[in-house]
């Protein structure tokens, strides 16, 4: 249902946008017409394009001005760029290799794989800004690479432009096809290389800064004592002091999975899904004191009853309606069956009709335990936590969230687009750039026709790499969708 809103809305702003364009100019408003022409702006369904073609002498004049350092600059870019092939292949085919063996049970095993977003499934609504932004921002420093870089070897560039495909932000450079060709080849591998190598140091320095944020704000936040609650599914009934909410530190789950940062938070959750669920050692007076017998046959719980839940004795195979909280308050000792509890204690199990559902108890700093009762990733993927408690009332912990996902996407999208732009593909930088670097290192031992016939064969390979990884990509996200969509959870907060 998300993605049908999300689809009329979609459509709704493409339909406001051309309605609105075609009205201005069928009414020709001047103003409209000439800021138009001014930055060359086109706009046809799901496309929204603007084009320069007039540029800042300033930077004209810095390229020309500091020509050798932009040299070397691009040099490094080359030479990056040369040993990064061979890697992205490599990480292309692993990354086919892990999507074709997904697991298909409902596990968050692939945090940071290599997949396509999809709006409103694997990427959060509220974070198409920083996908937009992020996109953006890398996109254009590296067209930013191959304009100084062009300039710089003295080939003419004609324009440059901003599109807007659907969603999808592009920039490009249009650069003169006749002088590019007449230049030597260690300049055309500077200038196709130039956009790798500024998205290779882009995601470089945004991970560092990732890296530096608790040291730089360590007189403000303090780190390493757990994960700090951001915000919550919003249909979860969060009041009263067993509820969970915004700045709860939760500090480990079940008891024996400690948490110090988010990287404890996703390998605990992994440690639910990946083992067996365990039982509860409980004596058999609390069975007797506690057990109730619901008012409707063929149930063990009553709706009513919602402090309790269903668990089943391993030692009779009986169906006991017990309270949860009390039980994972009191007695902490974990079974498989009945042998592993002492004398007058029996072993008992959350029952469940759902595949991989668990008891969940969420410790927190000065606080009673939360419980859960579902699919972990279920709780996983609704609980937004951040490793900041900030050390003042008044700090926002919304800033430093936002700072950090704004990072963390354009980290991920420049070292994305480093790492594709440099397999060789027919609609990437790496045809040109494998085209180059074959001429340089061959052409004195094979003919351009056979140096033509390899890179063609190194491209369709490159092009069956990254449509197998989008394909299966879609395929992985489609699925796990699917699945999530089968399960329901529920929560206490009494």
């Amino acid at each position: 249902m998300d993605l049908i809103f999300l689809a009329i809305g979609f459509i709704l702003i493409w339909v406001t946008i051309l309605f609105t364009h075609y009205l201005l100019v069928s009414c020709y408003v001047h103003p409209y017409l000439n800021l138009s022409k001014l930055i060359g702006l086109k706009i046809k369904p799901f496309y929204f394009g603007i084009y320069w073609n007039r540029f800042h002498h300033g930077i004209v004049h810095f390229t020309r001005n500091y020509s050798q350092p932009i040299k070397l600059w691009t040099n490094f870019g080359v030479l990056a760029s040369f040993f990064l092939i061979p890697i992205s292949i490599c990480i292309l085919i692993q990354t086919i290799f892990n999507l074709v063996s997904f697991n298909k049970t409902n596990s968050p095993n692939d945090f940071g794989s290599l997949e396509p977003f999809l709006p409103g499934v694997n990427l959060p609504l509220d974070e198409i800004f920083y996908y937009v932004t992020a996109l953006l921002i890398s996109s254009v420093l590296h067209e930013f690479g191959h304009f100084i870089a062009a300039i710089r070897e003295g080939v003419k560039v004609n324009g440059v432009g901003l599109s807007i495909f659907a969603i999808l932000p592009i920039a490009y450079v249009d650069i003169s096809e006749d002088q590019l060709r007449k230049i030597s080849i260690g300049g055309r591998l500077r200038i196709f290389c130039a956009g790798v190598w500024h998205n290779l140091i882009l995601g470089l320095i945004t991970a560092i800064l990732l890296l530096a944020n608790p040291g730089l704000l360590y007189p403000l936040y303090s780190t390493g004592n757990g994960v700090v609650v951001l915000n919550t599914q919003t249909n979860w009934e969060t009041t009263g002091i067993h509820g969970i909410q915004s700045s709860d530190l939760i500090t480990s789950i079940n008891r024996n999975c400690f948490i110090t940062n988010k990287d404890d938070w996703k390998y605990c959750f992994r440690q639910l899904i990946n083992n067996p669920d365990e039982g509860y050692c409980i004596p058999d007076s609390f069975v007797t004191k506690e057990h109730l017998k619901p008012e409707k046959k063929g149930v063990c719980c009553d709706e009513t009853m919602k402090r309790h839940l269903c668990f089943d004795s391993l030692i009779d195979q009986r169906q006991l309606c017990l309270p949860a909280r009390q039980i994972l308050e009191r007695y902490q000792t974990n079974c498989n069956e009945t042998v592993d509890c002492l004398m007058g204690h029996s072993c008992i199990r959350p029952r469940s009709e759902n595949d991989g559902f668990r008891l969940i108890e969420l410790q927190r700093n000065d606080k009673p335990s939360f419980l859960f009762w579902g699919h972990p990733y279920e709780i996983y993927l609704s609980l937004s936590v951040i490793n900041y408690k900030p050390r003042f009332n008044f700090l926002p912990l919304s800033l430093i969230q936002r700072w950090e996902t704004l990072l963390r996407y354009v980290t991920s999208f420049s070292l994305a687009l480093a790492l594709l732009n440099s397999v060789p593909c027919f609609v990437m930088d790496g045809k040109y750039i494998a085209k180059s670097l074959l001429e340089l290192l061959f052409r004195r031992f094979s003919t351009k026709k056979s140096l033509k016939l390899v890179n063609s064969i190194l491209s369709t390979f490159g092009s069956i790499l990254v449509c197998c990884c989008v394909f299966f990509g879609f395929v992985k996200i489609i699925f796990r969708q699917q699945n999530l969509s089968n399960n329901f959870f529920f929560n206490w907060s009494t």
